[in-house]
């Protein structure tokens, strides 16, 4: 199930792809007659690629300690996975930190610590 972000107000919803239903506050619910409409006040909710709360926190501790801004993710087996991290100059210094558990479609291209782990909640 995909989710939207309202451009203006910053809503989160989600998106049922089984007849696009829009889970909208009802005395707030605008009516669409294209999708064009729909784009002009909405855009797509990523995903991070991690879900579990506290790999996250110990991810970004490990970062922040590191001086990390970039991360490659590279599964491994039995449920393992490794990110590598990169300061802003590229360098890698060979420290990587593994963890078992669940998560998205890793490709081994870079990501941000908001695409792994979302936006940090103030």
């Amino acid at each position: 199930m995909g989710k939207l972000r309202n451009k203006k107000t910053g809503e989160i919803v989600d998106l049922s792809i089984f007849g696009i239903t829009l889970n909208i506050r009802k005395e707030e619910q605008p009516t669409y007659h294209s999708i064009e409409g729909v784009c002009e006040d909405w855009e797509d909710v990523e995903e991070p690629l991690i879900k579990d709360e506290k790999i996250c926190k110990a991810i970004r501790a490990w970062a922040e300690a590191n001086k990390f801004s970039v991360f490659i993710v590279d599964i491994k087996r039995d449920n393992v996975f490794e990110i590598r991290g990169l300061t802003e100059m590229g360098d890698i210094h060979g420290c990587s930190i593994y963890f078992k558990g669940a998560i998205s479609k890793p490709n081994n291209i870079t990501y941000t610590i908001a695409e792994l782990c979302g936006e940090e909640e103030e």
